[in-house]
């Protein structure tokens, strides 16, 4: 899903910049592979990866706005990106705008500027993000888009990829590891 997802912000054309943060320093040569910086989290959640990664792209380039795609939307595309770039309007006012996931989280989040409210992914993070906006006094948007709709965690969602997903880089992953687990549900019968 990472070179899927890296793929879809790159091939966007919509963006200054592609950072990657992860606790797994394993990955960092296949984001540079990809065209991607990347940060190694210090281990303590993703918001606060989100955080520290926000932070060291905002001390080397002050960028106008931050976007931050999860690396679980496979069937991200760029058309999609450039879609979410181009809600940035010309008067630099506030703005947050998000995309609600299946189960209310968030699978995109846009913030201008980069720290205008927190980021707080995880449970209900959708209604959070909102709801931060608004204490901010910050206009906020919803994004919808099939793109963002799914999300991977669990083997359903896997099967709903293969439904749709087929071209992705994560379709033929998950072909393979739906076959792995049938197979190893699959009572050995002699």
């Amino acid at each position: 899903m990472l070179e899927d997802v890296t793929s879809a912000l790159q091939d966007s054309g919509a963006l200054s910049a592609v950072v990657v943060v992860s606790p797994d320093s394993s990955i960092a040569g296949t984001c540079r592979g990809l065209g991607a910086e990347f940060v190694l989290d210090q281990g303590s959640g993703l918001n606060q990866a989100v955080t520290q990664a926000s932070a060291q792209v905002c001390s080397s380039s002050c960028p106008e706005a931050l976007i931050v795609f999860p690396v679980d939307i496979p069937l991200l595309k760029p058309k999609t990106v450039a879609d979410v770039v181009s809600t940035l309007d010309d008067d630099a006012l506030p703005l947050v705008v998000a995309a609600r996931s299946k189960d209310g989280g968030t699978n995109m989040l846009l913030r201008r500027p980069p720290e205008v409210i927190p980021a707080s992914f995880g449970t209900s993070s959708f209604d959070a993000h909102r709801e931060s906006a608004e204490r901010a006094e910050v206009r906020f948007i919803t994004f919808e888009s099939p793109d963002l709709a799914l999300d991977i965690d669990t083997e359903a969602d896997l099967r709903k990829l293969l439904e749709c997903g087929e071209g992705t880089r994560a379709y033929s992953v998950a072909k393979g590891l739906l076959r792995v687990t049938r197979n190893e549900r699959t009572p050995n019968r002699r």
